[in-house]
């Protein structure tokens, strides 16, 4: 029978206890699951170590690669993330993927030798930061990890501070509703003094006029009375001068004459009360005459001695 020649793919190699055989088809490619980790903090380019107090305050109470939720300040907005994979085979195949799910949807490929993703001025608010590590001709990842952070928001944008806001604005709206409704009862109360004002005024108008009615009133009474006095005074006056021309004896004449003087001197006041209306509308006039002063206090005595005489007699 011919033999057949078949080819093992082994290498052997001596050695001082005999020799060793290197089978290359036994080589199994055996792969074990690898982690991915954050290795290493900083905030705002300072490595921050676990424990460290920073800002008053420690940011990592506890190591990075345990760490699940991290917790910064508005003030600690600027950091940046260092991860790896903890494998060593061939680590510079590796490359990386990173996404902060929150700020940006898309994903970022660093390579081997940076493993590091920085972020700045974030937002306060709620984020989680994903990272993937790839064999460099691969597209399934072989290890991943997310990390949650928290952005802390100012005191002035903290819940808190929104319902000071609102209490703040309520509180102004009020004052100004308040302010607006006394300035309204203010100008209320002014328009309704002017209105009082303007009708007591028109009060004391209808009483002035009223008053005014009232003495027209009374200088027509008085007017009408005058020339109901005028005219029986006139007719005792006509008698009189007639009386006076048939008179002879010497006392009787003076007696008609003395009539005849108050008789006048009565028509005299009641030509006065009719000039009085004249003086109410400012019509009267003042005129001046000379006379002879004697006579006119002898005229106006005579009546009262010849009534004194008279009175003696009897």
């Amino acid at each position: 029978m011919p033999h057949t020649k078949q080819k093992l793919s082994e290498l052997i190699f001596g050695g001082p206890n005999g020799f060793n055989i290197f089978r290359a088809s036994q080589i199994q490619n055996i792969q074990s699951p690898s982690a991915l980790a954050m290795t290493e903090l900083e905030v705002f380019y300072h490595k921050v170590h676990v424990g460290e107090n920073l800002n008053g305050r420690i940011i990592l109470p506890e190591s990075i690669t345990a760490l699940k939720n991290l917790t910064l300040t508005y003030k600690e907005n600027i950091f940046s993330l260092q991860f790896a994979l903890l494998n060593y085979f061939a680590p510079h195949k590796i490359t990386y993927k990173y996404n902060l799910e929150g700020f940006d949807d898309r994903w970022l490929t660093v390579p081997s030798e940076i493993r590091k993703a920085t972020f700045t001025n974030l937002d306060p608010g709620e984020y989680t930061f994903h990272v993937k590590a790839f064999n460099e001709s691969d597209t399934i990842p072989i290890a991943e990890s997310q990390l949650k952070i928290t952005i802390l928001p100012p005191f002035w944008r903290t819940t808190w501070a929104y319902l000071l806001y609102a209490f703040a604005i309520g509180f102004l709206l009020l004052f100004i509703r308040n302010r607006g409704i006394n300035k309204l009862r203010r100008e209320f109360a002014l328009v309704q003094e002017r209105i009082q004002a303007r009708q007591l005024r028109e009060q004391d108008r209808k009483e002035a006029e009223r008053l005014r009615e009232l003495d027209l009133l009374k200088i027509k009474f008085l007017t009408n009375l005058s020339h109901e006095f005028r005219t029986p005074i006139s007719l005792i006056l006509a008698p009189v001068d007639k009386l006076l021309i048939e008179a002879r004896e010497k006392e009787r004449h003076g007696q008609l004459s003395m009539i005849k003087r108050n008789a006048r001197r009565l028509l005299n006041l009641v030509n006065q009360l009719l000039d009085f209306r004249k003086m109410e509308e400012q019509e009267l006039q003042l005129n001046r005459s000379d006379g002879e002063i004697v006579s006119f206090i002898k005229e106006a005595t005579e009546s009262f001695m010849t009534w004194q005489n008279g009175s003696k007699s009897n």
